[in-house]
């Protein structure tokens, strides 16, 4: 990694120079190129063709390419396939880990992992809104263009790539849920667990704190907390991580108390 990126002080300025960063960038393009051309990806996973004879024609497609993203590329094309789909999934796949990895070594995969997870559930409050990103009918520039009104400048540039790849690459995902998944990635990778705390006012330190001791004892895993305000709650707090859901609110008791002397 280029040593002019690896000091904090202006990393968001040059994080796009790095190479393993135009590396990922491009092996997205590759990867949808390769997934809206039928016959670019039968040749490429094809078992009938030799490594050579693809590796000559990705040479030649994506010559543009930096040597980072043809020598992944070349790696990639020496596995056997099943589906042109599958190598479309190992491409992204390397994408991820070279932009995973670079935010591990900068200190931000924290960084990004909780303003994905945040303007997962902005988004999932506008359904409208969401909807669009997710609808291939909808020009992905345009797509494109509305992640950069809401979230251009307010987060790291990693979080908005990704983010437009997410919109870009629809192949028939839901958006928001696109997101989430790369949230549950990313924590995976940090061996953390996420956890999503829904209140009516941001809790103090001090809370904070004592529910991360009663979570790490019972998980025996570090943890993330993503603080989700709601002003529908009265009282209370919901917490949700992996499959586990408690909800304590007072909103939930009323609506408790509501379906049972419905049943009376």
């Amino acid at each position: 990694m280029n040593n002019k990126v690896k000091n904090k002080a202006g990393v968001e300025k040059n994080i796009r120079q790095i190479p393993e960063i135009v590396a990922a960038k491009e092996l997205f393009v590759i990867a949808t190129t390769i997934d809206d051309n039928y016959s670019l990806g039968n040749f490429l996973s094809d078992f009938a063709h030799s490594v050579k004879q693809k590796r000559l024609l990705a040479s030649q497609i994506f010559s543009k390419a930096s040597t980072l993203t043809i020598s992944v590329l070349n790696d990639l094309l020496d596995r056997p396939y099943s589906a042109s789909r599958d190598l479309v999934d190992s491409v992204e796949d390397c994408a991820l880990d070279l932009i995973f990895d670079t935010a591990a070594l900068l200190s931000i995969l924290d960084k990004i992992v909780y303003e994905l997870n945040l303007a997962a559930y902005q988004l999932k409050a506008y359904p409208l809104l969401s909807e669009k990103l997710g609808k291939i009918d909808v020009n992905k520039e345009i797509r494109k263009s509305i992640l950069d009104e809401f979230f251009a400048g307010k987060v790291n540039p990693l979080t908005l790539m990704l983010m437009h790849h997410s919109t870009y690459a629809l192949r028939n995902k839901n958006f928001v849920s696109t997101l989430f998944w790369l949230v549950e990635l990313i924590t995976k990778k940090l061996n953390r667990i996420l956890v999503n705390v829904t209140v009516a006012v941001r809790p103090t330190q001090e809370q904070l704190k004592r529910l991360e001791k009663i979570i790490e004892k019972k998980t025996k895993k570090e943890i993330t907390f993503n603080i989700v305000i709601d002003k529908n709650i009265i009282s209370g707090m919901k917490l949700q991580y992996g499959d586990t859901l408690i909800d304590g609110t007072t909103t939930s008791k009323i609506k408790d108390l509501k379906k049972a002397l419905e049943k009376i």
